[in-house]
C-alpha cells in the first residue's frame, strides 16, 4: 500500500540497524541530494526508498528492494495514512512564519534535542536547550522546515514557514 500525506503533514522514514553507514535515499530513480542520514523527512509525494551498510561490512551496500508511495491526500478533511499521537508536550513557536529569527519553548523539564530539516530531510540545525531557544534563519532560503523536538518525554514535529 501507500502512505497518505495531506498538506501539512510530516512523515519519517527511517532505516534500521544494522544499516548505518552509505545511506542515500532515492524519490524513483533520483538520488534525494543530502539525503543520507537515517531517518527521512518526507512532506510531499514520491516514490522513496533507501540503500545502506552495515558499519562491519561498508562494502556491502543493500537496498530496501521496494518503494514506499507517499500520495497526496484529494478528499476534503484529508485523512492521513498514519495519526500523530497526542503531543507528549506543548511547543510555542513564535514568529511562524518567520523573517530573522523564530523563538521555540516548549512546556517539560529537563533537555530538548531540536533539529531542523529542510524539505529533502536534511539536517539544517541541531541543538539541545531547556526551556527555549532561538534559530537563525536569515541565511535560509523561504520556505516550509520541520522542527522535531524530542525529550524524555517523547517527541514531536511541527512546520517553520520562512519567508
Amino acid at each position: 500500500g501507500e502512505q497518505t500525506i495531506c498538506a501539512g503533514d510530516t512523515i519519517y522514514q527511517i532505516i534500521l540497524q544494522p544499516y548505518t553507514i552509505n545511506i542515500q535515499w532515492y524519490d524513483g530513480t533520483n538520488e534525494i541530494p543530502g539525503a543520507t542520514d537515517d531517518t527521512l523527512v518526507v512532506t510531499q509525494p514520491g516514490n522513496y526508498w533507501v540503500t545502506g551498510s552495515p558499519e562491519q561490512c561498508p562494502g556491502y551496500t543493500a537496498g530496501l528492494g521496494l518503494q514506499i508511495p507517499v500520495i497526496w491526500g484529494s478528499t476534503p478533511g484529508c485523512t492521513s495514512g498514519a495519526t500523530e499521537p497526542n503531543a507528549p508536550f506543548d511547543v510555542t513557536i513564535l514568529p511562524n512564519p518567520a523573517h530573522t529569527s523564530v523563538f521555540v519553548a516548549a512546556d517539560v523539564s529537563g533537555s530538548v534535542r531540536l533539529t531542523l530539516f529542510d524539505a529533502q530531510g536534511r539536517t539544517l540545525r541541531e541543538m539541545d536547550f531547556e526551556v527555549a531557544a532561538e534559530i537563525i534563519t536569515t541565511d535560509l532560503p523561504a520556505g516550509i522546515y520541520t522542527l522535531y523536538l524530542q525529550s524524555r518525554v517523547g517527541g514531536l514535529s511541527r512546520q517553520v514557514v520562512v519567508n
